[in-house]
């Protein structure tokens, strides 16, 4: 079988390419070793502790392997078996992302936020696509568009920019990559509820406020897809 195909005994092979495809296989693959695994590769395992009384108060310490249950062993065991798979899985250069980890829901979420990112990496990749569907439209607009778009946790990282470098010869792609890196670096434990851009057509001068809902979201995406189905492919 081929190797980036997996097998039952071995996991699918990720280089870094077609993530989304391998993420539906290597979710396969975890849940056929045990339903828990998966389970263990979503919810995460915290490490078993205990309360000790230390003087008047109570105090929640790590348990020592040894005072282990034997439910607390096989949530563990489950965690390793995650682990390993995904630490086989990969190739080395995706190792070194998750080479740190210790549970398999750590390495499993950095790959997801590395390849897909979250709420607001897709936001500006899709609003780089719908802004006027249909239009030539210049990339320094776009690109100062993103960032007005931007909530206010990302304060810092947009002062950076507009500070160090030509928002005029600013590549959208090299933005995106940015706001990925600084999200990664610093809200990606952070679970978004809601898409952090909403896709405006007038241009104006102020932040905007409002978020996408999931409705418009796939609104957008529907219509994007749309779009290109229609394009003539030499374009």
């Amino acid at each position: 079988m081929d190797r980036a195909s997996g097998s039952i005994a071995h996991p699918p092979y990720f280089d870094g390419n077609n993530y989304g495809a391998w993420k539906a296989k290597m979710k396969s693959f975890l849940w056929s070793l045990d339903e828990r695994v998966w389970s263990t590769v979503v919810h995460g395992f915290p490490k078993p502790t205990k309360k000790i009384e230390k003087g008047d108060e109570e105090t929640t310490i790590l348990k020592a392997r040894e005072e282990w249950t034997t439910a607390e062993v096989t949530h563990s065991t489950n965690n390793q078996k995650g682990l390993n798979a995904l630490f086989t899985a990969v190739s080395s250069d995706q190792f070194d992302y998750i080479s740190g980890c210790d549970t398999s829901k750590e390495a499993w979420d950095i790959l997801q936020v590395t390849h897909e990112g979250t709420d607001t990496v897709k936001g500006a990749k899709l609003q780089m696509h719908t802004l006027h569907l249909g239009e030539k439209i210049p990339e320094d607009r776009v690109v100062k568009k993103i960032l007005r778009s931007l909530p206010q946790r990302f304060q810092p990282k947009i002062t950076a920019i507009e500070e160090i470098r030509d928002l005029n010869t600013l590549k959208v792609q090299e933005l995106i990559g940015s706001i990925q890196t600084y999200e990664m670096k610093h809200l990606a434990l952070k679970k978004s509820k809601t898409v952090a851009f909403k896709v405006v057509n007038e241009e104006d001068d102020g932040h905007s406020n409002e978020d996408c809902s999931d409705e418009e979201l796939t609104i957008l995406t529907r219509r994007f897809m749309n779009f290109l189905k229609n394009q003539d492919p030499r374009s």
